[in-house]
Formats: C-alpha cells, sequence, structure tokens
C-alpha cells in the first residue's frame, strides 16, 4: 500500500487539484443564495506572520461562514479531534491536514480581521466529488450535499444590517490580490510554519 502526506506546504500543487471543486462551490454559492447574503470567493486576507487563504466566506445577518471546499475523491475517514484525515483509493493511502482544524484557523483570521467575536462564524467544510465517501461519522457541518440549505438553515439574527455592512466592508479592505506574488508569500509562510 502506497501512503503520501498532504500537507499545507503543498499549497501550489493542491490548488490547482482543488480549483475544479472551488469553482463549483463558487457557482453554486452565487446562483443559489439570495442578495441577503455576501459572497467572497479565494479570500486571501493578512493574518499573524503571514496570511490565510479561505475559500468562501458568506456573510449574512445569521452569521459569517466560512468554507472550505475539498475535491478529493476516495473513502474518508477522520474526526472533529484528529490532526489529519485519511483517504483510501485503489490501493493508495494519503492523509490531509483536518479541515475542520484548517477552517478554524481560517474563523480566527476573519475574527482578527473583522473584530467579531467566535459566536457569529460557522465553520463548513464541503466535499465536491461524487467519488468520495465518508467511513466515519461526521458532523453536521461536514458535507457531500446541500451547502447552500445549510447555510440557510441558520436564522437565528447574530448580526444586525450596520455590523453585515461593517463586516463586509473590513474585510474588502483587508483582502490581498490573489496575484502571483501574494500566493508565492502565502505558500512560503506555510513552508516556514509546517516543514516536512
Amino acid at each position: 500500500m502506497v501512503t503520501a502526506v498532504l500537507d499545507p506546504s503543498k499549497a501550489n500543487k493542491n490548488r490547482l487539484r482543488g480549483s475544479k471543486g472551488e469553482a463549483q462551490a463558487a457557482s453554486g454559492l452565487l446562483l443559489f443564495l439570495s442578495s441577503d447574503y455576501k459572497v467572497f470567493n479565494d479570500l486571501l486576507i493578512p493574518f499573524r506572520e503571514g496570511t490565510s487563504q479561505i475559500d468562501h466566506v458568506v456573510v449574512s445577518n445569521y452569521g459569517i461562514f466560512a468554507i472550505e471546499s475539498k475535491n478529493i475523491s476516495g473513502d474518508i475517514y477522520g474526526t472533529v479531534v484528529d490532526q489529519t484525515w485519511t483517504v483510501c483509493k485503489g490501493g493508495s493511502r494519503f492523509t490531509f491536514y483536518n479541515p475542520l482544524r484548517q477552517n478554524a484557523g481560517h474563523i480566527r483570521a476573519l475574527m482578527s480581521v473583522t473584530q467579531l467575536p467566535e459566536s457569529v462564524f460557522h465553520s463548513l467544510v464541503f466535499f465536491w466529488s461524487d467519488a468520495c465517501e465518508f467511513k466515519t461519522p461526521m458532523p453536521e457541518n461536514v458535507r457531500q450535499m446541500g451547502l447552500c440549505e445549510y447555510i440557510r438553515s441558520k436564522r437565528k439574527y447574530l448580526l444586525s444590517n450596520g455590523d453585515v455592512k461593517s463586516a463586509i466592508s473590513t474585510i474588502n479592505a483587508a483582502r490581498l490580490k490573489s496575484n502571483r506574488a501574494n500566493l508565492e508569500a502565502h505558500v512560503a509562510t506555510l513552508k516556514q510554519r509546517f516543514p516536512r
């Protein structure tokens, strides 16, 4: 059996492989969410000594949703507390960083930028591949279907209209361009934080 490890320092390779799933996620969010929701795609924001790259962020009166999208096929094993999750496919096996932990970092970055409390944020992990299957029980916020339905199911007002406008404005102001230089700097800081 072949074993490989996917770590954040391989962001460029993973970014290319995941771009199809991320594009699908962006299309789904834009098509099926009403104007009550502001969608940011491929958000790169400053955080601590580097940056945080978040696939999708949705801002609404019902809170701010940080969405990590994955385009991985195979049998997926993992729990909320595991450092890494495992994918088995065709006799091969590889691990990848727990996307719930990854998204917790994204939420900390958004909290830092917006100065909003953790209680107004929702973490959501979405697997796009039809060829993946969860082999261990997953929490409600790790999904293969019903991305927009999950977002729309949150109906408790967490942010006022003023809070929403302020969060959108603050995120727009903090957002870095997703150009080559910024992405290379992002990957470099990931390599420093997660050495092989």
